[in-house]
């Protein structure tokens, strides 16, 4: 009776730690995921300093003076690519920037909005862009700007302009893509979830002071910056 007593309690124990660890073999571990309607996707960041584009009511041209400099973000081979381009004004109408273009070998992408950013006289502004990149390699490419140039309410649109001067720039290929698949097991998930508080105000302002360089609509930027600052 004595070696029944402890060969039952030796069971018993085994089954509490495999409890205990989340091993349950009678427990139905299949759970349904989450779905669409569980998720809600971050909009695209929107710089938050545009101006709607005025209309081009004034036929005759207005002189207009810039010098634009850019600066190539590191390219892969079909992968989004982007630039940071800056544009002074350094004519006497004020200018109105409402899209870029570029041109890379033969092939060329081109983006114009109904907004934009003015520029008046003697300032500068800048503006970040992004495209799909060829396949790898070297390559001459060329920028071009939509622009109109205005003064006293009248806005003469030159459309699309090109840079003369052409420039180089490389583009990588990228290697074959791996990864090896890991499973996060639910219950992990679930604790998080009951242990913190979404409300708390302490945690909103943290949020809060993180993203507030990213506007107040829940965006792509704002969870790139949670992300930063959790791991930087």
């Amino acid at each position: 009776m004595n070696f029944i007593t402890v060969e039952k309690t030796a069971v018993i124990a085994i089954l509490t730690v495999v409890c205990l660890t989340g091993c349950v073999l009678f427990e139905n571990v299949v759970r349904k995921g989450f779905s669409e309607e569980d998720l809600i996707a971050p909009l695209p960041y929107k710089a938050q300093n545009t101006q709607k584009k005025p209309a081009g009511n004034y036929f005759m041209p207005l002189s207009y003076s810039y010098n634009i400099s850019w600066e190539m973000m590191p390219l892969y081979a079909h992968y989004q690519g982007a630039f940071m381009a800056e544009i002074e004004n350094t004519g006497t109408h004020t200018l109105f920037i409402y899209g870029f273009a570029l041109k890379i070998g033969d092939e060329e992408q081109k983006g114009r909005w109904n907004s934009g950013k003015e520029i008046p006289p003697g300032k500068n502004e800048s503006f970040i862009c992004s495209f799909t990149c060829p396949a790898g390699g070297n390559y001459t490419y060329y920028h071009g700007v939509y622009f109109m140039a205005g003064t006293d309410g009248k806005w003469h649109d030159y459309g699309l302009k090109y840079v003369s001067e052409g420039r180089t720039l490389e583009v990588k290929k990228y290697g074959v893509a791996y990864y090896t698949p890991h499973k996060n097991y639910y219950r992990y998930f679930d604790r998080i979830n009951r242990l913190v508080d979404p409300a708390e105000p302490a945690l909103r302002n943290q949020v809060r002071e993180i993203t507030e360089d990213y506007g107040t609509v829940y965006n792509i930027a704002q969870v790139c910056a949670i992300f930063d600052w959790i791991y930087l």
